[in-house]
């Protein structure tokens, strides 16, 4: 199966489309079955990379404009916190089990843009009143399992779910849906 991304280049994506997930709210049936976002570029690995990641669909902003993290590859320039950086790596996997599901708006004005789902130890840097409260500093990275509130933050249960880890030469803040995601694990806190 063969695909363009967003600046023509083709890649190849081995298996088919995911099925549809099984999504059920912590907090009872609220939740119905969502469509997988079609993936493209990357294959999937055999390897576990832990649970964190971004799913697909998710659109990574780029010198290239936003793109979805699937269309993705080693060598593509990202925008950080610190400015555009060389993406090292890009690690595909499939969780089946709890994601994260944060709704538009949920961390602030147009943060995220739309809903976005995220593996649950995936590291969100939070800068606002919230680090403040929660954590006693000015900006911490925290996985988003512990933002989950049931409504604003949703743990669902999904099956199969195509999840995509980046990583840059050292530890960086991504500009993911407008949210400001953590591209190396130890840069989370506990």
């Amino acid at each position: 199966m063969t695909g363009k991304d967003g600046r023509g280049r083709r890649g190849t994506v081995t298996g088919a489309v995911p099925p549809r997930e099984e999504a059920r709210d912590r907090t009872g049936p609220r939740a119905a079955p969502v469509e997988t976002p079609a993936f493209g570029a990357a294959a999937f690995g055999q390897q576990a990379f832990g649970r964190g990641g971004i799913v697909a669909g998710a659109r990574v902003l780029t010198l290239d404009g936003a793109l979805p993290v699937e269309y993705l590859a080693p060598g593509d320039r990202v925008i950080t916190r610190r400015g555009a950086r060389v993406l090292r790596s890009v690690t595909a996997h499939r969780l089946t089990g709890e994601a994260c599901r944060v709704m538009a708006g949920a961390l602030g004005f147009d943060r995220p843009e739309g809903a976005v789902w995220l593996a649950p130890d995936t590291g969100i840097l939070i800068r606002d009143w919230r680090a403040r409260a929660l954590w006693g500093r000015d900006s911490v990275v925290v996985p988003v399992a512990r933002l989950a509130d049931g409504e604003h933050v949703a743990r669902v249960v999904v099956t199969d779910l195509p999840v995509f880890t980046l990583g840059c030469d050292g530890p960086e803040i991504l500009r993911v849906e407008g949210m400001e995601i953590a591209a190396a694990p130890e840069l989370v806190a506990g």
